[in-house]
Parts: structure tokens; sequence; C-alpha cells
């Protein structure tokens, strides 16, 4: 404060510090919240380089959702609820979102392994209210028996907002097409793989 004396006085730097910070704070943190959520990731971003970069057949996709199982070392009586089908041990399991520039935007809260598997928490996740109207995210093929419940209670997205490989009923065979489509499908989408191992050797 002492040095602001010498450009300001104290009564006028305080009124400023108190309009500034206390009086608009509010308004200040949701503009920050806005711009932040932004800056390196908006719609415009995520389409121009979808259609810049991403293969012929998926240049609609915009972001890419997956879920991503952590180790946890637990002891007790509620280990169990933790198991991991993937690591055969205790672990938690996270959402995590990114889009097509391999910015991740946002994750889930973590859950035990167990009880929550990808199209339960994915239900939770209030992805309506995370996405814009025209971006499409690239989900696996956990996820697709859980999309038209969401869409039930979302409203704003439809089936265009998702893209997913191609299943059918037990014993029914993929064409030749189909076939081919499932296996560029999860070529394009190992990308949200290769950030996780990205992620987890960073922290």
């Amino acid at each position: 404060m002492a040095d602001m004396e010498q450009f300001i006085p104290k009564s006028s730097f305080h009124q400023l510090h108190k309009e500034f910070y206390e009086t608009r704070g509010p308004e200040l943190s949701r503009m920050m919240r806005k711009m932040l959520s932004s800056m390196f990731s908006n719609v415009k971003i995520r389409i121009l380089s979808a259609m810049q970069k991403n293969p012929t057949e998926f240049r609609h996709v915009t972001l890419m959702l997956d879920g991503h199982d952590t180790r946890a070392s637990y002891r007790g009586e509620s280990s169990a609820s933790m198991y991991s089908y993937k690591f055969k041990k205790s672990g938690f399991r996270t959402q995590v979102c990114m889009d097509i520039n391999n910015m991740v935007l946002f994750v889930s809260d973590s859950f035990p392994c167990r009880d929550y598997n990808d199209g339960t928490m994915f239900l939770q996740m209030d992805i309506e209210r995370k996405i814009h109207a025209v971006d499409c995210i690239a989900l696996d093929g956990g996820y697709t028996q859980f999309i038209s419940q969401l869409l039930h209670d979302a409203p704003a997205l439809s089936d265009k907002n998702f893209c997913c490989p191609i299943r059918k009923s037990a014993g029914v065979s993929l064409t030749s097409s189909e076939a081919l489509y499932n296996e560029m499908f999860g070529s394009f989408r190992s990308s949200i793989e290769s950030k996780f191992g990205e992620l987890v050797s960073t922290f």
C-alpha cells in the first residue's frame, strides 16, 4: 500500500480495490471462469481442427471420452468394492474427456471400479452442461447402451452428438465394411489411450 502512494492516494486505491474485488468480485470470477474454459478449447477451434486433422469418416468428431482405471493400495472391509477387472486388484475409475487437439477439458470424480462402470459414470457426468450442442463425442462400445437413457434426460442433445463403433446382436456378424469401420474407429480413438499414459507418467 505504501508503494502505491507515489501513484495514487491510499483512499483512492482502497476504493478501486473494493469496487473491483469485493463489489464486483463474483462477476469477475464468473467472467474469468468463462474465459479460462474457452481459452484453449472452444467449439470453433474443435470443429476447425477436426475438419483439418481427422480422417474423413470422423471429421464431425470433436471430443473423446473414456474411463481410466488407477491402481489403489487399499486393505479393509470395503476393498472388494474397488475391484478392477482390468488390474485384478483394487482400483478407482475416472472418466476423462479431451478434445481433438488432446486438451483435457474435464474429468469426473473417481469412484471404486466394481460398482461404477463407464456407462454408469457417463450418466452421472451432466455431459449436456459440459459440451456444445454441435460437439460430437467418440465413445467406445461400453457406452452405447447408455446413450438412449442419457438422451431421455438431456433433450438438448441427440444421437448426432455421439459417435460409436457398430454393434450387433450376439450371433450376427459384421459385414466387411462394418468391420473395417470399427477398426478405423478404434485406431482413431487410440489417441486418448496415449493421453492416459502421458498423464499417468506425469502425475
